[in-house]
Protein backbone atom coordinates (compact mmCIF):
# COMPACT_ATOMS: atom_id res chain seq x y z
CA UNK A 1 0.00 0.00 0.00
CA UNK A 2 2.87 2.38 0.77
CA UNK A 3 4.25 2.03 -2.76
CA UNK A 4 0.80 2.50 -4.31
CA UNK A 5 0.13 5.84 -2.63
CA UNK A 6 3.00 7.79 -4.29
CA UNK A 7 1.97 6.37 -7.65
CA UNK A 8 -1.63 7.52 -7.17
CA UNK A 9 -0.44 10.97 -6.11
CA UNK A 10 1.58 11.22 -9.33
CA UNK A 11 -1.57 10.47 -11.36
CA UNK A 12 -3.47 13.47 -9.99
CA UNK A 13 -1.86 16.06 -12.31
CA UNK A 14 -2.25 13.73 -15.28
CA UNK A 15 -5.95 13.35 -14.69
CA UNK A 16 -6.32 17.10 -14.23
CA UNK A 17 -5.04 17.83 -17.73
CA UNK A 18 -6.71 14.92 -19.48
CA UNK A 19 -9.70 15.42 -21.72
CA UNK A 20 -13.21 15.87 -20.46
CA UNK A 21 -15.24 12.84 -19.36
CA UNK A 22 -17.96 13.95 -21.81
CA UNK A 23 -15.47 13.76 -24.70
CA UNK A 24 -14.25 10.33 -23.60
CA UNK A 25 -17.84 9.05 -23.41
CA UNK A 26 -18.66 10.52 -26.82
CA UNK A 27 -15.69 8.72 -28.40
CA UNK A 28 -16.71 5.49 -26.65
CA UNK A 29 -20.36 5.72 -27.72
CA UNK A 30 -19.74 6.59 -31.36
CA UNK A 31 -16.48 4.87 -32.22
CA UNK A 32 -17.80 1.42 -33.06
CA UNK A 33 -20.41 1.98 -35.79
CA UNK A 34 -19.91 0.78 -39.34
CA UNK A 35 -18.46 3.50 -41.56
CA UNK A 36 -16.90 5.20 -38.55
CA UNK A 37 -13.17 5.77 -38.30
CA UNK A 38 -11.60 6.29 -34.89
CA UNK A 39 -7.90 7.19 -34.72
CA UNK A 40 -5.61 7.80 -31.74
CA UNK A 41 -2.15 9.27 -32.37
CA UNK A 42 0.49 9.26 -29.65
CA UNK A 43 2.99 11.98 -28.91
CA UNK A 44 5.93 10.09 -30.42
CA UNK A 45 4.21 9.77 -33.80
CA UNK A 46 3.19 13.43 -33.71
CA UNK A 47 6.80 14.45 -33.05
CA UNK A 48 8.01 12.25 -35.92
CA UNK A 49 5.44 13.87 -38.20
CA UNK A 50 6.77 17.30 -37.24
CA UNK A 51 10.05 16.43 -39.00
CA UNK A 52 8.24 16.93 -42.32
CA UNK A 53 7.04 20.46 -41.52
CA UNK A 54 9.24 23.14 -43.02
CA UNK A 55 7.96 26.20 -41.15
CA UNK A 56 9.73 26.58 -37.76
CA UNK A 57 6.80 28.05 -35.79
CA UNK A 58 4.39 25.41 -37.06
CA UNK A 59 6.91 22.64 -36.32
CA UNK A 60 7.34 23.98 -32.79
CA UNK A 61 3.56 24.07 -32.33
CA UNK A 62 3.14 20.47 -33.50
CA UNK A 63 5.94 19.28 -31.20
CA UNK A 64 3.99 20.64 -28.23
CA UNK A 65 1.08 18.28 -28.94
CA UNK A 66 0.94 15.25 -26.65
CA UNK A 67 -1.74 13.15 -28.32
CA UNK A 68 -4.58 13.42 -30.80
CA UNK A 69 -7.87 11.60 -31.32
CA UNK A 70 -10.03 11.76 -34.40
CA UNK A 71 -13.53 10.41 -34.99
CA UNK A 72 -15.01 10.51 -38.50
CA UNK A 73 -18.61 9.45 -39.01
CA UNK A 74 -20.56 9.49 -42.27
CA UNK A 75 -24.23 10.34 -42.79
CA UNK A 76 -25.33 6.70 -42.40
CA UNK A 77 -24.81 7.05 -38.63
CA UNK A 78 -25.54 10.72 -38.18
CA UNK A 79 -24.93 12.20 -34.76
CA UNK A 80 -28.18 13.24 -33.12
CA UNK A 81 -28.44 17.00 -32.53
CA UNK A 82 -29.45 16.39 -28.89
CA UNK A 83 -26.27 14.34 -28.29
CA UNK A 84 -24.17 17.12 -29.76
CA UNK A 85 -25.92 19.75 -27.64
CA UNK A 86 -25.34 17.58 -24.55
CA UNK A 87 -21.64 17.25 -25.42
CA UNK A 88 -21.37 21.02 -25.87
CA UNK A 89 -23.02 21.73 -22.50
CA UNK A 90 -20.79 19.21 -20.72
CA UNK A 91 -17.51 20.44 -22.18
CA UNK A 92 -18.42 24.02 -21.27
CA UNK A 93 -18.94 22.82 -17.68
CA UNK A 94 -15.50 21.23 -17.86
CA UNK A 95 -13.89 24.58 -18.69
CA UNK A 96 -13.84 24.55 -22.48
CA UNK A 97 -14.40 27.90 -24.20
CA UNK A 98 -15.52 28.51 -27.75
CA UNK A 99 -12.64 29.85 -29.84
CA UNK A 100 -14.36 29.94 -33.23
CA UNK A 101 -17.64 29.08 -34.92
CA UNK A 102 -18.04 28.98 -38.70
CA UNK A 103 -21.37 28.27 -40.43
CA UNK A 104 -22.03 27.65 -44.09
CA UNK A 105 -25.69 26.82 -44.53
CA UNK A 106 -26.30 23.77 -42.34
CA UNK A 107 -22.58 22.95 -42.13
CA UNK A 108 -20.92 24.06 -38.92
CA UNK A 109 -17.37 24.01 -37.57
CA UNK A 110 -16.73 24.74 -33.89
CA UNK A 111 -13.37 25.03 -32.16
CA UNK A 112 -13.11 24.83 -28.38
CA UNK A 113 -10.10 25.24 -26.10
CA UNK A 114 -9.45 24.56 -22.45
CA UNK A 115 -6.84 26.73 -20.79
CA UNK A 116 -4.94 26.33 -17.55
CA UNK A 117 -2.30 28.68 -16.16
CA UNK A 118 -1.91 30.54 -19.43
CA UNK A 119 -1.56 27.43 -21.59
CA UNK A 120 -4.04 25.83 -23.93
CA UNK A 121 -4.18 22.27 -22.63
CA UNK A 122 -6.90 20.85 -24.88
CA UNK A 123 -8.17 21.78 -28.32
CA UNK A 124 -11.40 20.32 -29.72
CA UNK A 125 -12.69 20.68 -33.28
CA UNK A 126 -16.22 19.59 -34.22
CA UNK A 127 -17.35 19.60 -37.85
CA UNK A 128 -20.99 18.76 -38.43
CA UNK A 129 -22.50 18.67 -41.92
CA UNK A 130 -25.25 16.79 -43.73
CA UNK A 131 -22.93 14.08 -45.00
CA UNK A 132 -20.17 13.90 -42.39
CA UNK A 133 -19.30 14.42 -38.75
CA UNK A 134 -15.69 14.91 -37.60
CA UNK A 135 -14.46 15.41 -34.06
CA UNK A 136 -10.75 15.92 -33.43
CA UNK A 137 -9.26 16.52 -30.00
CA UNK A 138 -5.71 17.39 -29.12
CA UNK A 139 -3.93 17.25 -25.78
CA UNK A 140 -1.30 19.95 -25.94
CA UNK A 141 0.52 22.76 -24.21
CA UNK A 142 0.24 25.81 -26.45
CA UNK A 143 0.10 29.50 -25.79
CA UNK A 144 -1.95 31.87 -27.89
CA UNK A 145 1.37 33.36 -29.03
CA UNK A 146 2.43 29.92 -30.37
CA UNK A 147 -0.75 29.70 -32.41
CA UNK A 148 -0.43 33.28 -33.64
CA UNK A 149 3.18 32.68 -34.75
CA UNK A 150 2.12 29.61 -36.73
CA UNK A 151 -0.76 31.52 -38.34
CA UNK A 152 1.50 34.48 -39.20
CA UNK A 153 4.00 32.11 -40.75
CA UNK A 154 1.34 30.66 -43.07
CA UNK A 155 0.21 34.10 -44.27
Amino acid sequence: MKTLLPFLILLIPISHFSQSVAIEEFYANHGFHDNTVKIRIGGALIKMGSWFIEEPATRSLVKKARSARILVNDAAHAIDRRELDHLTREIRRDGYESLALVRDGLDKVEIYIREDRGYIRNLLLILNSDDEFVMASLDCRFTMDDIQAALDEEL
